[in-house]
């Protein structure tokens, strides 16, 4: 019986033990990796290939039984994996080519690590050491997949991290109301970053601070650098910012609000600025936006419009019209639909569910004006495996209902405008098949998905 607390161990858990089926061990044909093999890199590989290549080590030991050394080299030999980088390559993209000995080579150290695990996920497949010869080319569709910890507020040991890595992710988020608290906050953060950095991942913070100063107001931009700019100066490693609104609200001027918090409105028939696409709201991001990135320039500045999905396209439009075009839109994927989940019984997807495949009106129309503006478009898909639909279950055991999904989102980025994706919000990353599915469902070239 499963233990208190034993889930821990589950989601840090990258390599599952003893997955060699002795009969494929015995009939299967190929190259055939054994114990006097070895796994290689340069002298000057960056942390994240040299973490890899440990990674790569232990999945061979747990998984497959087979104790392989680490050396250094230059070049590929036979009887070794070597793993480097090569910036030859097409964006996104990693190549596995088998011979006498393998080479896994990617754009950039990122992608030399997720050809690592796909190599690991193919000898998963095939039950043993052994792969056929030839030469594999992927390219990973998005460059920012994003989830959240599955470990509890703001929790990620590094052995989550790597297992979120080989899930395909590209990206956590945190958030950071503390970090101006204390010392104690700003280092823990801080060794988040760097842990996530030697597993290729991003961390961007999810800031909850509340916004006194309209950007009009003589010193808000000194303001805002106490908050915004001191987490930026205090965090430099980190990615960017994710705003939505309800956590982002501030003293608006526009008339058809209160210009106050939520709990300031309870009584007034207006909205309160998170909740409603203000017209200067394009004006108070691009204010937090320089205030950020006079700290680091090329942050990441995303901006979520969760909260107004339900205003009139009109006033949607607006916005959108008007945010600069060097910060990123994200838009939920399949919010405020109107369901009939009964005979004459409907309801509206207020937040998100695997019964609305999608994209909804409110994702598509926002997604329009970003392809005719040029603007990077990101969405909340919940495509890593966990909807809000049974918040006690970690995940919802539907795969072709997720395939479903998966395929709109491709879709989606074919036709319309869609560069990255947040995949869960709340309920965070769980290991199961439905993200190592998804994984491949943004592959390109993408396998069937059926047979997978």
């Amino acid at each position: 019986m499963e233990q208190y607390m034993d889930f821990e161990k589950t989601v840090q858990q990258s390599h599952k033990p003893n997955r060699v089926n002795p009969e494929a061990l015995n009939t299967l044909t190929g190259t055939k990796i054994t114990s006097d093999w070895k796994i290689t890199h340069k002298a000057d590989a960056e942390i994240v290939v040299t973490t890899v290549v440990e990674d790569l080590q232990d999945y061979f030991k747990v998984s497959m039984n087979l104790e392989l050394a680490v050396e250094t080299a230059e070049a590929p030999a036979p009887k070794t994996i070597f793993l480097a980088v090569d910036e030859s390559l097409p964006e996104r993209t990693f190549t596995i080519k088998v011979t006498d000995g393998i080479v896994i080579n990617g754009v950039d150290p990122r992608y030399t690590a997720q050809g690592s695990y796909a190599l690991e996920d193919k000898l998963n497949m095939n039950e043993a050491p052994i792969i056929e010869p030839g030469e594999t080319t992927l390219k990973m569709r998005f460059s920012m997949r994003d989830i959240n910890t599955g470990m509890g507020r703001e929790c990620y040991p590094e052995g989550h991290l790597r297992a979120i890595a080989h899930a395909g992710f590209t990206a956590v988020d945190l958030g950071m109301g503390k970090a101006l608290e204390n010392q104690a906050d700003v280092d823990r953060v801080n060794g988040i970053v760097a842990d996530a950095a030697k597993y290729g991942l991003d961390v961007y913070a999810y800031p909850g601070l509340r916004n006194s100063m309209h950007p009009d107001e003589p010193g808000a931009f000194e303001h805002y650098d106490t908050t915004y700019g001191e987490l930026m100066k205090r965090c430099p490693g980190l990615k960017g910012f994710i705003f939505v609104g309800e956590s982002c609200g501030f003293p608006s001027k526009d008339e058809r609000t209160t210009g106050k918090s939520w709990r300031e409105s309870k009584d007034d028939p207006r909205s309160a600025p998170g909740w409603f696409p203000c017209r200067d709201y394009p004006q108070f991001i691009a204010l937090l936006r320089d205030v950020i990135r006079s700290h680091k320039a090329d942050a990441e500045i995303i901006f979520w419009t969760y909260n107004w999905g339900y205003e009139k396209e009109e006033l949607r439009e607006e916005l959108l019209r008007n945010v600069p075009t060097d910060i990123t839109m994200m838009a939920t994927f399949e919010m405020f639909e109107v369901l009939e989940i009964a005979p004459g019984v409907q309801e509206i997807t207020t937040d998100y569910t695997l019964w609305q495949i999608g994209p909804g009106k409110y994702y598509t129309t926002e997604s329009k004006i970003a392809r005719e503006r040029g603007l990077r478009m990101y969405s909340m898909t919940n495509t890593g495996g966990n909807t809000w639909d049974i918040g006690g279950v970690p995940y919802l055991p539907a795969p072709q209902r997720w395939i479903e999904r998966w395929q709109a989102v491709v879709n989606t980025e074919e036709t319309m405008k869609l560069d990255g994706m947040r995949e869960s919000h709340s309920y965070g990353y769980w290991p199961s098949f439905l993200p190592e599915m998804a994984k491949y469902a943004y592959m390109q070239p993408q396998p069937d998905l059926h047979e997978l």
